[in-house]
């Protein structure tokens, strides 16, 4: 199991735990000093994440659009998502305890229709930083960092395809072809005798 985490300047830390084919994020609180984003990410090292619904692994967006995570709240903050994030209908007011008289719309996605987080459209002052951004539910997204997964390379003795070998490799297929046809004859001569 290896795990990738990412300090956030809001002091939360957002962490990837992959463990075989799974993916979970999760965020915690943590005491790290505040780092400077970049283009979402944290530091140069840090790997780019893309955000999947975790019913139907469509691309809903990815740390480019990174503002902030929300500890409390367990979700992601996006500045920006994919065209497969749509918006619900019709604005509600929120009933969960923290964001009472706010006005959200859900968020779901359009593959599966799974509701994957809100947009705050009306919010009191100490939500204002969360208003019309893409907040996305951690326990309804996973995510994929870029240049993590285990890829098979080419063995080195493998050697890069040049014109002189591909001439080779085009003689072969050309023998082999010479074959195949003799032996397609001879089996069509032997099923006219048969018959």
């Amino acid at each position: 199991m290896e795990g990738l985490n990412r300090t956030m300047g809001d002091s939360s830390r957002l962490g990837l735990v992959c463990n075989g084919e799974n993916s979970n994020l999760a965020l915690e609180s943590t005491d790290t000093s505040k780092m400077k984003e970049e283009s979402g990410r944290t530091s140069p090292g840090d790997p780019p994440l893309v955000f999947l619904c975790s019913v139907c692994k469509r691309a809903l967006g990815d740390s480019a659009g990174w503002m902030q995570s929300d500890v409390e709240d367990q979700s992601v903050i996006l500045k920006v998502v994919s065209p497969f994030v749509v918006n619900g209908k019709e604005q509600k007011v929120s009933t969960a305890p923290r964001d009472k008289c706010c006005m959200i719309e859900s968020l779901f996605c359009s593959g599966c229709s799974t509701c994957i987080g809100k947009v705050y459209k009306s919010t009191p002052k100490h939500l204002d930083f969360k208003r019309d951004l893409y907040c996305l539910d951690v326990h309804a997204i996973e995510s994929y960092a870029i240049g993590q997964t285990t890829l098979q390379e080419v063995p080195e003795e493998d050697e890069p395809l040049t014109l002189e070998k591909r001439a080779d490799l085009e003689k072969e297929l050309e023998k082999a072809n010479a074959v195949l046809k003799a032996l397609q004859n001879q089996i069509s001569a032997l099923e006219a005798e048969m018959s």
